[in-house]
Protein backbone atom coordinates (compact mmCIF):
# COMPACT_ATOMS: atom_id res chain seq x y z
CA UNK A 1 0.00 0.00 0.00
CA UNK A 2 2.83 2.22 0.88
CA UNK A 3 3.87 1.94 -3.13
CA UNK A 4 0.39 2.89 -4.11
CA UNK A 5 0.65 6.10 -1.99
CA UNK A 6 4.01 7.08 -3.61
CA UNK A 7 2.30 6.55 -6.43
CA UNK A 8 -0.42 7.95 -6.38
CA UNK A 9 1.37 11.42 -4.68
CA UNK A 10 3.96 12.13 -7.14
CA UNK A 11 2.27 10.37 -10.53
CA UNK A 12 -1.33 11.77 -11.68
CA UNK A 13 -0.41 11.94 -15.07
CA UNK A 14 -1.07 7.71 -15.29
CA UNK A 15 -2.85 6.74 -18.48
CA UNK A 16 -2.89 3.13 -18.21
CA UNK A 17 -3.04 1.38 -14.32
CA UNK A 18 -3.48 -2.66 -14.33
CA UNK A 19 -3.55 -3.88 -10.59
CA UNK A 20 -5.13 -7.03 -11.55
CA UNK A 21 -4.98 -10.05 -9.56
CA UNK A 22 -3.19 -8.07 -6.16
CA UNK A 23 -5.43 -9.90 -3.57
CA UNK A 24 -6.51 -6.10 -2.82
CA UNK A 25 -9.81 -6.15 -0.82
CA UNK A 26 -10.18 -2.46 -0.93
CA UNK A 27 -10.01 -0.36 -3.56
CA UNK A 28 -6.88 2.51 -2.49
CA UNK A 29 -8.95 5.90 -2.72
CA UNK A 30 -5.71 7.07 -3.06
CA UNK A 31 -5.56 6.18 -6.59
CA UNK A 32 -8.64 8.24 -6.92
CA UNK A 33 -6.73 11.12 -7.22
CA UNK A 34 -5.16 9.35 -10.63
CA UNK A 35 -7.41 12.32 -12.67
CA UNK A 36 -5.97 11.41 -16.15
CA UNK A 37 -5.98 7.79 -16.09
CA UNK A 38 -7.86 6.28 -19.18
CA UNK A 39 -7.65 2.71 -18.56
CA UNK A 40 -8.04 0.86 -15.39
CA UNK A 41 -8.09 -2.84 -14.97
CA UNK A 42 -8.60 -3.93 -10.78
CA UNK A 43 -10.41 -7.55 -12.23
CA UNK A 44 -9.80 -10.50 -10.01
CA UNK A 45 -8.94 -8.44 -7.17
CA UNK A 46 -11.75 -9.87 -4.06
CA UNK A 47 -12.94 -6.07 -3.94
CA UNK A 48 -16.67 -6.03 -2.97
CA UNK A 49 -17.17 -2.45 -3.34
CA UNK A 50 -15.92 0.71 -4.71
CA UNK A 51 -15.53 3.87 -3.46
CA UNK A 52 -17.94 6.94 -3.73
CA UNK A 53 -14.86 8.99 -4.80
CA UNK A 54 -14.24 6.45 -7.95
CA UNK A 55 -16.25 9.14 -9.61
CA UNK A 56 -13.54 11.37 -9.49
CA UNK A 57 -11.77 9.30 -12.22
CA UNK A 58 -14.25 11.25 -15.11
CA UNK A 59 -11.12 10.57 -17.71
CA UNK A 60 -11.82 6.77 -17.79
CA UNK A 61 -12.22 5.43 -20.97
CA UNK A 62 -12.06 1.79 -20.59
CA UNK A 63 -13.08 -0.11 -17.36
CA UNK A 64 -12.66 -3.69 -15.93
CA UNK A 65 -14.06 -4.94 -12.32
CA UNK A 66 -14.09 -8.49 -13.78
CA UNK A 67 -13.77 -11.52 -11.65
CA UNK A 68 -13.92 -9.47 -8.07
CA UNK A 69 -16.93 -10.56 -6.00
CA UNK A 70 -18.28 -6.86 -6.86
CA UNK A 71 -21.38 -6.60 -4.98
CA UNK A 72 -22.09 -2.94 -5.71
CA UNK A 73 -21.44 -0.43 -7.62
CA UNK A 74 -20.81 3.41 -6.50
CA UNK A 75 -23.42 5.77 -7.57
CA UNK A 76 -20.85 8.16 -8.94
CA UNK A 77 -20.34 5.74 -11.63
CA UNK A 78 -22.31 8.22 -13.58
CA UNK A 79 -19.40 10.62 -13.89
CA UNK A 80 -17.13 9.09 -15.87
CA UNK A 81 -18.71 10.28 -19.16
CA UNK A 82 -16.23 9.33 -20.98
CA UNK A 83 -16.25 5.65 -20.73
CA UNK A 84 -16.48 3.81 -23.87
CA UNK A 85 -16.07 0.21 -22.83
CA UNK A 86 -17.18 -1.45 -19.01
CA UNK A 87 -16.45 -4.89 -18.15
CA UNK A 88 -17.74 -6.36 -14.69
CA UNK A 89 -18.21 -10.01 -15.71
CA UNK A 90 -18.30 -12.69 -12.90
CA UNK A 91 -18.86 -10.93 -9.55
CA UNK A 92 -21.95 -10.73 -7.26
CA UNK A 93 -23.95 -7.24 -8.56
CA UNK A 94 -27.93 -7.73 -8.16
CA UNK A 95 -28.80 -4.16 -9.25
CA UNK A 96 -27.53 -1.32 -11.48
CA UNK A 97 -27.55 2.60 -9.99
CA UNK A 98 -29.78 4.66 -11.57
CA UNK A 99 -26.53 6.74 -12.66
CA UNK A 100 -25.26 4.29 -15.06
CA UNK A 101 -27.78 5.82 -17.43
CA UNK A 102 -25.68 9.49 -17.41
CA UNK A 103 -22.71 6.88 -19.45
CA UNK A 104 -23.96 8.38 -22.79
CA UNK A 105 -20.48 7.31 -24.98
CA UNK A 106 -20.85 3.73 -23.36
CA UNK A 107 -20.04 1.28 -26.92
CA UNK A 108 -19.50 -2.15 -25.06
CA UNK A 109 -20.49 -3.36 -21.68
CA UNK A 110 -20.56 -6.70 -20.75
CA UNK A 111 -22.15 -7.85 -17.11
CA UNK A 112 -22.12 -11.80 -16.99
CA UNK A 113 -22.95 -13.82 -14.49
CA UNK A 114 -24.32 -11.25 -11.91
CA UNK A 115 -27.09 -11.66 -10.30
CA UNK A 116 -28.95 -8.47 -12.28
CA UNK A 117 -32.74 -9.02 -12.74
CA UNK A 118 -33.18 -5.37 -14.41
CA UNK A 119 -31.82 -2.42 -15.41
CA UNK A 120 -32.81 1.26 -13.69
CA UNK A 121 -35.74 2.56 -16.01
CA UNK A 122 -34.99 4.77 -18.14
CA UNK A 123 -30.74 3.91 -17.59
CA UNK A 124 -31.07 2.32 -21.30
CA UNK A 125 -32.57 5.19 -23.29
CA UNK A 126 -28.95 6.94 -22.04
CA UNK A 127 -26.76 4.52 -23.93
CA UNK A 128 -27.72 6.13 -27.44
CA UNK A 129 -23.54 4.81 -28.93
CA UNK A 130 -24.22 1.40 -27.15
CA UNK A 131 -23.17 -1.35 -29.79
CA UNK A 132 -22.59 -4.44 -27.69
CA UNK A 133 -24.55 -5.59 -24.49
CA UNK A 134 -24.10 -9.02 -22.69
CA UNK A 135 -26.29 -9.76 -20.09
CA UNK A 136 -25.78 -13.36 -20.07
CA UNK A 137 -25.98 -15.55 -16.81
CA UNK A 138 -28.40 -12.85 -15.43
CA UNK A 139 -31.99 -12.90 -13.03
CA UNK A 140 -33.56 -11.30 -16.40
CA UNK A 141 -37.46 -12.62 -17.11
CA UNK A 142 -37.75 -10.36 -20.12
CA UNK A 143 -36.23 -8.54 -23.35
CA UNK A 144 -35.81 -4.88 -21.89
CA UNK A 145 -38.39 -2.90 -24.18
CA UNK A 146 -36.32 -0.06 -23.87
CA UNK A 147 -33.65 -2.15 -25.97
CA UNK A 148 -35.71 -0.77 -29.17
CA UNK A 149 -34.70 2.59 -28.52
CA UNK A 150 -30.74 1.36 -28.72
CA UNK A 151 -30.81 2.21 -32.80
CA UNK A 152 -26.54 1.80 -32.94
CA UNK A 153 -27.01 -1.90 -30.80
CA UNK A 154 -25.76 -4.69 -32.71
CA UNK A 155 -24.26 -7.10 -30.54
CA UNK A 156 -26.97 -8.46 -27.58
CA UNK A 157 -26.35 -11.63 -25.35
CA UNK A 158 -29.31 -12.35 -23.66
CA UNK A 159 -28.53 -16.18 -22.54
CA UNK A 160 -28.70 -18.00 -19.74
CA UNK A 161 -31.26 -16.01 -17.99
CA UNK A 162 -35.18 -16.82 -17.21
CA UNK A 163 -36.72 -15.47 -19.87
CA UNK A 164 -40.18 -17.81 -20.68
CA UNK A 165 -41.48 -15.21 -23.47
CA UNK A 166 -40.69 -13.37 -26.50
CA UNK A 167 -42.93 -11.60 -28.56
CA UNK A 168 -42.68 -11.04 -32.09
CA UNK A 169 -43.39 -7.46 -32.01
CA UNK A 170 -40.29 -7.15 -30.10
CA UNK A 171 -37.95 -8.94 -32.64
CA UNK A 172 -39.68 -6.66 -35.02
CA UNK A 173 -38.30 -3.48 -32.87
CA UNK A 174 -35.37 -4.71 -32.20
CA UNK A 175 -34.59 -5.28 -36.56
CA UNK A 176 -31.24 -3.11 -36.06
CA UNK A 177 -29.89 -5.75 -34.00
CA UNK A 178 -27.15 -8.18 -36.14
CA UNK A 179 -26.95 -11.07 -33.83
CA UNK A 180 -29.46 -11.66 -30.66
CA UNK A 181 -28.76 -14.52 -28.70
CA UNK A 182 -31.32 -15.94 -25.71
CA UNK A 183 -30.14 -19.88 -25.22
CA UNK A 184 -30.68 -21.34 -21.92
CA UNK A 185 -33.60 -19.90 -21.42
CA UNK A 186 -36.97 -21.72 -20.54
CA UNK A 187 -38.58 -20.28 -23.44
CA UNK A 188 -42.23 -21.43 -24.10
CA UNK A 189 -42.42 -22.21 -27.67
CA UNK A 190 -46.34 -22.82 -28.18
CA UNK A 191 -46.69 -19.49 -29.92
CA UNK A 192 -43.74 -19.59 -32.37
CA UNK A 193 -46.04 -21.10 -35.02
CA UNK A 194 -46.77 -16.63 -35.68
CA UNK A 195 -43.45 -16.62 -37.33
CA UNK A 196 -43.61 -18.34 -40.33
CA UNK A 197 -44.77 -14.85 -42.16
CA UNK A 198 -42.24 -13.16 -41.07
CA UNK A 199 -39.85 -11.13 -43.36
CA UNK A 200 -36.78 -9.93 -43.37
CA UNK A 201 -37.71 -6.31 -44.85
CA UNK A 202 -39.44 -6.19 -41.03
CA UNK A 203 -36.23 -8.13 -39.12
CA UNK A 204 -32.46 -8.64 -39.59
CA UNK A 205 -31.48 -10.68 -36.75
CA UNK A 206 -29.93 -14.11 -36.34
CA UNK A 207 -31.40 -16.17 -33.27
CA UNK A 208 -29.41 -18.71 -31.14
CA UNK A 209 -32.44 -20.75 -29.33
CA UNK A 210 -30.95 -23.91 -29.40
CA UNK A 211 -30.62 -23.92 -25.85
CA UNK A 212 -34.55 -24.35 -26.15
CA UNK A 213 -34.45 -26.61 -28.69
CA UNK A 214 -35.91 -24.25 -30.89
CA UNK A 215 -33.94 -23.07 -34.09
CA UNK A 216 -34.76 -20.42 -36.54
CA UNK A 217 -33.25 -20.55 -39.89
CA UNK A 218 -32.81 -17.89 -42.22
CA UNK A 219 -32.00 -17.97 -45.95
CA UNK A 220 -29.07 -16.09 -47.33
CA UNK A 221 -27.46 -15.12 -44.00
CA UNK A 222 -24.26 -13.49 -45.34
CA UNK A 223 -21.87 -12.23 -41.97
CA UNK A 224 -18.95 -10.11 -43.32
CA UNK A 225 -17.09 -8.85 -40.10
CA UNK A 226 -15.99 -9.47 -36.77
CA UNK A 227 -15.44 -7.24 -34.12
CA UNK A 228 -13.05 -8.27 -31.72
CA UNK A 229 -13.33 -8.30 -27.85
CA UNK A 230 -11.19 -5.61 -26.04
CA UNK A 231 -10.05 -8.24 -23.61
CA UNK A 232 -7.92 -10.86 -25.01
CA UNK A 233 -8.29 -13.46 -22.35
CA UNK A 234 -12.02 -13.82 -21.99
CA UNK A 235 -13.83 -16.53 -23.24
CA UNK A 236 -16.19 -13.85 -24.83
CA UNK A 237 -14.43 -13.19 -28.06
CA UNK A 238 -16.23 -15.38 -30.03
CA UNK A 239 -19.06 -13.67 -28.88
CA UNK A 240 -18.72 -10.22 -29.71
CA UNK A 241 -19.25 -10.78 -33.49
CA UNK A 242 -21.03 -8.47 -35.02
CA UNK A 243 -22.04 -9.43 -38.22
CA UNK A 244 -23.84 -7.98 -41.12
CA UNK A 245 -27.43 -10.15 -42.61
CA UNK A 246 -29.02 -9.78 -45.31
CA UNK A 247 -32.41 -12.37 -44.35
CA UNK A 248 -34.63 -11.98 -47.69
CA UNK A 249 -37.01 -14.48 -46.12
CA UNK A 250 -37.23 -16.70 -43.09
CA UNK A 251 -36.96 -20.14 -44.82
CA UNK A 252 -37.91 -22.82 -42.03
CA UNK A 253 -38.40 -22.70 -38.67
CA UNK A 254 -38.99 -25.68 -36.42
CA UNK A 255 -39.21 -26.71 -32.35
CA UNK A 256 -37.75 -30.34 -31.82
CA UNK A 257 -39.87 -31.21 -28.83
Amino acid sequence: MSRINRCSSTSKFFWNLSLNANKLTLFPVELCQLKFVEFLNIGDNPIEHLPEAFGKLKNLITLWCNDMGLKQLPSTIGSLRKLKTFGARNNLLTKLPESIGSLNRLRWISLENNHIAGIPAGALRGFTKLNHLNMKGNNFVEIPPELSQLRRLKFCNFENNFIEEIQKETLVELQFIDKLKLDGNPVDVSGYHDFENLRASQLRLQIDLLGNDIELEWEHSLPNSELNSPDSSSDESDEIEAYDFELPQLARYCFAM
